[in-house]
């Protein structure tokens, strides 16, 4: 029998032991759980808030996860349902947290190193790649949606995570509804979603690319490509100006004082690592 205690459900079934909490937010917590056969897994178990949610939207990730099988993706072992009815997920533990998380070691300040940034981008495009072959668009793209897996030889492997906003989408078939977090949203959804302007947009799989082209400058920079004055958080406006002004070719853009000039750059920083790799000529 499992008993996971966490700050936001309690939670008893026959699936596994319960060795510590690694994420709590509203909706959810995660587990870190041990089975009987010893493998480490994550068991995330969605409280009462959450079913509060239209049906369809509670069972999207349980359909989406089932439907995908790449090593890029984190695998759904099983979905259990306790006896008053919560839906609990089994699956697969990343040892290495997120691309998040990592990036908030000093050590990455100015981003990863040359050989880990690639393999990040080697693991992201070839989960994007199993996600446009299933027709599935993820919708939150970001660093903390990327688990971590440290093999055995030291070697990561970077998997796509949290498939809670992600939706079936056929050829040409769009969507109108809003997903995703404000500093890697795509400005057609920032304009609706934050700054709650009226529009009748429809939206395609070109908002996974936005947020995959923020998510690559943020690990290969160690910030976000795109800062207003005060921060994203606190102007919002400057914010979707940046991103919706931005130049042909410019990769990032910053206002360094209030009312200020965007500052438009056409290459990574020199502080990164990356540059730093590369050899003058």
């Amino acid at each position: 029998v499992c008993v996971c205690v966490c700050p936001c459900v309690c939670v008893v079934c026959v699936v596994c032991v319960c060795v510590r909490v690694v994420s709590v937010c509203v909706c959810l917590c995660v587990s870190v759980c041990v089975c009987r056969t010893g493998e480490q897994v994550a068991v995330k178990v969605f409280n009462p808030l959450s079913y509060s949610r239209p049906y369809e939207v509670q069972m999207r990730e349980f359909e989406m996860l089932r439907r995908l099988n790449h090593n890029n993706i984190v695998k759904l072992f099983s979905v259990e349902e306790l006896s008053n009815k919560q839906k609990v997920l089994v699956m697969e533990y990343c040892s290495g947290g997120s691309l998040l998380s990592l990036l908030e070691e000093p050590e990455n300040t100015f981003g990863l190193p040359e050989t880990e940034f690639l393999i990040v981008l080697q693991c992201v495009v070839q989960g994007m790649n199993h996600l446009r072959e299933n027709g599935v668009v993820h919708r939150d793209i970001k660093p903390g949606n990327i688990m971590r897996q440290v093999g055995e030889d030291g070697r990561s492997v970077y998997k796509l995570t949290d498939f809670g906003a992600a939706r079936k989408l056929e050829n040409e078939e769009t969507f109108v509804s809003i997903y995703g977090t404000e500093e890697y949203l795509h400005p057609d959804m920032y304009e609706r979603a934050v700054l709650r302007r009226p529009q009748h947009k429809a939206y395609g799989v070109s908002v996974d690319l936005w947020s995959i082209g923020v998510t690559f400058y943020h690990a290969a920079a160690g910030s976000l490509p795109f800062t207003p004055y005060g921060g994203p958080r606190r102007n919002k406006p400057t914010m979707f100006k940046i991103t919706k002004e931005k130049p042909v070719g410019a990769i990032a853009g910053v206002q360094k004082v209030n009312d200020g000039l965007i500052e438009w750059s056409y290459q990574l920083p020199n502080s990164c690592l990356l540059s730093k790799s590369v050899p003058l000529c």
